[in-house]
């Protein structure tokens, strides 16, 4: 008996795999389907998206991580399109069904949230408000250190003096703009891609090169990219004498400046004069040594580089830097309780000597400027850190010293913030200015943000040190956490003894009045073991404990023994000392801070009112 045939309900006969169909070749059925057509014009549209990403991506400066997700998305998406003419060709249609229409919408919301979320402006990712600009102007190159080829790491000093001496020499030609010293040597030492260094710089050029040398002779090879594409717009090799060193560098600078010529003002393309730092090249050689040196930071450096400037001095009389250098390393020693002798006499003649020499010299106002303020002399002080900043606009730290000892010790804390902002923008990557920003997060403003300086800073190879510590527990506290106390005995003082206080001065808030009284009596005793070499964050810190115990007793007794109380008066100024400020006692301790003509001048704290010599605080 023959098995019935498959019929429709119309009673036709239809055949579940016709013949013909069965025969056709697998090739045959992709031309059929138009699956190559497909691929074709897939490929085609997704290079014109790849390209026209890129080029928007320049434009509007999007993150490397949008070209990655495009691509990713336009490789996940090829099987789909193959799968979607092989079935469309399939089935004969020519539309998407309602269904297909609907995960299409779907993945096209979700890949614009995804964008929208990708290129969000850079300032939402900083740690801090502050933002590059969206394109940098065309006159503009950073110089970044010269690697040094020499075998010899001790010679980093002199391929380090060769880039400073090109900033230098850029920073004199009218409308081209040159990042400061402090911005651009951020990044040696670090595989930083050269777009990324030329975004957080704002400029469209990086100048990077290298040096060798033998006996007297050097090799310098220097090259221009272009931040944009990677390629190099000027590479050049010079070989010279040790002597001829000058000769070189502007040299150099003017090679640049030819390079720069069409985007730079036609009546300004020239480069500008430049005065020699000294004709002794010997003395110069001396001189990079010894600012390298004094840059390290620590007591026997700073001894070092002195002796060093004093060997400079004595062969060229007349070298201007080498008065100003000597000058702030004199000051440094003082700032860091390590004092030299004399160090701040010698320090002001040294600066008076330079600004004889040269009048605009940055770095001598900035001498004087510190000299000042560590005197108490705030006007003085103020009018010097301004001439500074007037002769280098673009040098950070000349800010953050504006804003750490002259407008925080006289509590006008919000310019204090937003030149510690300005000196983040200009110098991102600085160690020493992400430290000195998380600190003043941590004492004025968002703990968050403190916290986010800090770990950057210590990333970079800020050392983790008292004010990191510091800025870690202040964060913490204002956070309402407790910070962690040190399981092993805590030292007479520092910063281990000043995490142990906070932890129980944190404790003591929560509770009974006992335990306030017995964290009350801990804290006098350490304050009694405070002495006038302790840092000045130390002195604050104490002051906080004791204004959080309610022991504004315990605070004014240590606030008549802090040193130098013009510097250490930042602690007056924060939100938690408000209770300070309220005190009859504080128009004594706002008298000892001598900056009553200051305020007249400049105007009082934030929140305050100066009446007559009177301040009146909310």
């Amino acid at each position: 008996m023959n098995e019935p045939s498959p019929t429709a309900h119309s009673g036709h006969k239809v055949d579940a795999f016709p013949p013909s169909r069965v025969l056709i070749s697998p090739w045959a059925r992709i031309k059929e389907h138009k699956v190559l057509q497909w691929s074709l014009a897939y490929l085609g549209a997704a290079l014109a998206l790849a390209h026209g990403q890129e080029l928007l991506a320049h434009n509007f400066r999007w993150p490397e991580l949008v070209g990655h997700v495009l691509i990713g998305t336009l490789i996940v998406g090829f099987p789909v399109a193959i799968a979607l003419a092989w079935y469309h060709g399939h089935r004969g249609m020519t539309r998407l069904s309602a269904g297909e229409m609907t995960v299409v919408s779907l993945l096209l919301v979700i890949g614009a949230g995804l964008l929208m979320a990708l290129v969000r402006p850079n300032e939402e990712r900083a740690p801090t408000s502050s933002s590059q600009s969206a394109a940098a102007p065309t006159a503009s190159v950073a110089v970044v250190p010269f690697v040094n080829l020499t075998g010899d790491p001790s010679k980093d000093y002199f391929s380090d003096g060769m880039a400073e001496a090109l900033i230098d020499s850029l920073t004199q030609v009218p409308n081209l703009k040159v990042p400061s010293r402090t911005s651009s040597f951020a990044y040696k030492g670090r595989s930083a891609d050269i777009r990324r260094i030329a975004q957080d710089l704002g400029v469209s050029s990086i100048l990077e090169g290298s040096v060798r040398s033998a006996g007297d002779r050097i090799r310098v090879t220097a090259q221009l990219v272009d931040a944009s594409t990677g390629y190099h717009r000027w590479s050049r090799s010079y070989d010279r004498q040790f002597g001829d060193i000058f000769e070189l560098e502007d040299e150099l600078a003017a090679a640049i400046v030819e390079v720069l010529r069409g985007s730079l003002d036609s009546a300004h393309t020239s480069q500008a004069d430049r005065s020699l730092p000294t004709r002794d090249p010997q003395a110069y050689d001396l001189f990079l040594q010894a600012r390298s040196m004094s840059r390290l930071g620590n007591p026997e450096n700073l001894r070092r580089a002195v002796a060093i400037f004093d060997e400079v001095l004595a062969r060229d009389p007349g070298f201007a830097k080498a008065w100003a250098s000597r000058a702030i390393t004199l000051t440094t020693s003082w700032l860091l309780g390590t004092p030299l002798p004399q160090s701040l006499e010698r320090a002001e003649r040294d600066a008076r000597q330079a600004l004889a020499l040269d009048p605009s010299l940055p770095m001598a106002h900035t001498a004087l400027g510190q000299l000042n303020a560590v005197r108490g002399n705030w006007l003085a002080a103020e009018s010097s850190l301004l001439a500074a900043r007037s002769a280098a606009p673009n040098d950070p730290l000349i800010r953050t010293t504006h804003a750490a000892l002259v407008l925080i010790p006289g509590g006008r804390i919000k310019q204090a913030r937003a030149e510690m902002v300005e000196a983040y923008r200009l110098a991102p990557a600085d160690p020493l200015v992400l430290a000195q920003n998380a600190y003043v997060e941590a004492a004025f403003g968002s703990p968050a943000q403190a916290v986010k300086f800090a770990d950057l800073a210590v990333t970079l190879g800020y050392p983790h040190s008292g004010v990191i510590q510091a800025t870690y527990a202040l964060a913490a506290e204002r956070n309402g956490r407790c910070p962690e106390a040190d399981a092993q005995p805590p030292p007479p003082i520092g910063a281990a003894a000043l995490a142990d206080v906070l932890h129980r001065v944190c404790v003591a808030k929560r509770v009974a009045p006992a335990t306030k009284a017995d964290a009350r009596s801990a804290l006098r005793q350490l304050a009694s073991k405070l002495n006038s070499t302790a840092p000045t964050p130390i002195w604050e810190l104490l002051t906080l404990a004791f204004v959080a115990l309610d022991d504004l007793d315990g605070a004014y007794g240590l606030l008549d023994r802090a040193p130098q109380f013009g510097l250490s008066s930042a602690v007056l100024w924060r939100p938690e000392t408000r209770s300070l400020r309220r005190d009859p006692r504080f128009q004594a301790i706002a008298a000892r801070t001598n900056f009553t003509d200051y305020w007249k001048q400049y105007g009082p704290p934030d929140d305050c009112d100066l009446r007559g010599s009177a301040l009146i605080c909310q």
